[in-house]
């Protein structure tokens, strides 16, 4: 996947899920190295690949590549027909200066609106437009899946922000253009080749000789490629006042004529959009190598700092709240107590494994990702305390205020607790003293921390 399709997917994640947070995602993000955008590029691509973004992605790829191309050959299409439909059965002599303005008319007009539009400050592109808006209706007809609106959002917003936008409706458009023209270069010769036509220019107020200079004038640039010309006296002869027939006109009058229209519609229609193409095509393909996540932006900013690493943190993540470290009150026994040994992970990454092995028979597990999931374990606690509670976090990550205080309430709901440390070996010791200063101030006793699996395992499994 390019870089640009990266922050595109991104960029659909966040306007999909709204502000919607996702621990599992966010943990696997903080492991990765590189920038605050690498971090926010791999929190995306963890919940493309698991909510099917991605596919998503790719299909709308496919169905704008799909109207773009159905496009280009409506254009080939149309090019061909308006060729045959300008020429004629040739039983009737062509104009051939009407001819070449029907052909290259609007074209060059719009080529000229497209230069204009630089200096109004707008995009331009017509069939660009046309394209998108196909693309846009194919993916509401055919990709009703949620995520459509956010990845055309998507598009929008990050072409818009990097000043693409501009250039991929040049693009299209150029595109479009340059096969409509294809389309009359291939018509114009397949109609030359099979029928005999006579070319003629009229006028009721004008002289020959500017018929004679224009004619000149525009076989100039063809000339260099190697098409013919008419000579002065062939184009005075061509009048329609001269009374030229089919039978009277010379045939290398006619191929000249031939050649001179072909000639125009090459340099004049194709060669431009070609040229121009390539040239917006390029300029685009620079701008998406250089498109970067605003990553300091409100859309961002609180996404970034939640995926700050472990490592360039210190102490507490939330530093800047300064309440005091929770504390909690042992549930008393009231009558029997309940039999189950149960050990709850607090958002394990996936690096550790879970749950471990070795355990007891009798041992119950959870793992906690998700607030729902934090309620529901709280409230199975607070029903039918176990008989002893093994607290598992992750040694590696710092503590947060929201942690210790769902840590605090669990450590309430049971007479009988104790906290693991699990990855201690890859935690520093500055991590693991923060931990057990935080826990003791809890009100968890040190000997009741364990950063050791088998002391962990042997404590939850022994009898009380």
């Amino acid at each position: 996947m390019s870089e640009f399709n990266r922050r595109w997917l991104a960029e659909a994640v966040r306007r999909g899920r709204a502000e919607a947070r996702d621990e599992a995602a966010e943990r696997y993000a903080r492991r990765c190295d590189g920038n605050a955008e690498q971090r926010i590029l791999a929190w995306a691509e963890f919940i493309a690949e698991r909510d099917g973004v991605g596919e998503s992605l790719q299909r709308w790829r496919q169905s704008a590549l799909l109207a773009l191309s159905g496009l280009l050959v409506l254009g080939l299409l149309s090019g061909f027909t308006a060729a045959l439909a300008v020429l004629g059965n040739s039983q009737a002599p062509v104009n051939v200066i009407w001819a070449l303005g029907s052909l290259l008319g609007i074209n060059l007009l719009l080529l000229v609106i497209w230069f204009l539009s630089f200096s109004v400050n707008a995009q331009g592109g017509s069939l660009g437009r046309l394209w998108y808006v196909i693309t846009v209706a194919f993916q509401k007809r055919f990709q009703n899946n949620g995520h459509a609106a956010a990845i055309t959002q998507a598009f929008n917003s990050l072409t818009a922000q990097a000043g693409l936008s501009r250039w991929w409706l040049s693009v299209v458009s150029h595109l479009s253009w340059l096969c409509i023209m294809l389309g009359v270069l291939a018509g114009l010769m397949l109609a030359l080749a099979l029928r005999s036509y006579v070319f003629v220019w009229e006028t009721t107020i004008l002289p020959a000789s500017v018929f004679v200079t224009l004619v000149e004038s525009l076989g100039a640039l063809p000339g260099l490629l190697g098409f013919a010309t008419p000579a002065a006296d062939a184009i005075t002869g061509s009048s329609s006042q001269a009374g030229v027939t089919l039978a009277g006109q010379d045939d290398m009058a006619r191929r000249a004529w031939a050649s001179w229209l072909s000639g125009c519609v090459l340099v004049y229609g194709i060669l431009p959009r070609l040229l121009l193409s390539v040239l917006c095509g390029f300029r685009l393909a620079i701008g998406a190598r250089n498109v970067r996540l605003p990553t300091n932006s409100l859309a961002w900013v609180s996404l970034s700092s939640r995926l700050v690493p472990d490592s360039e943190q210190g102490g507490v993540t939330d530093p800047a709240v300064t309440a005091p470290s929770p504390t909690f009150k042992r549930r008393a026994r009231k009558g029997q107590t309940g039999e189950a040994r149960l050990l709850v992970g607090l958002e394990i990454p996936g690096n550790l494994n879970w749950p471990p092995a070795d355990l007891a028979d009798r041992v119950q597990t959870h793992l906690v990702d998700s607030r729902q999931q934090r309620e529901y374990v709280l409230e199975q606690l607070s029903d039918d305390p176990p008989q002893k509670l093994l607290l598992a976090c992750a040694a590696a990550q710092s503590p947060d205020r929201g942690s210790l205080h769902w840590l605090s309430d669990a450590a309430s709901q049971t007479s009988d607790v104790a906290v693991w440390l699990m990855g201690a070996d890859r935690a520093t010791a500055e991590r693991m003293a923060i931990w057990r200063q935080y826990l003791q101030d809890m009100g968890i006793a040190d000997q009741a921390i364990f950063d050791a699996t088998d002391k962990a395992l042997a404590w939850l499994g022994d009898a009380p």
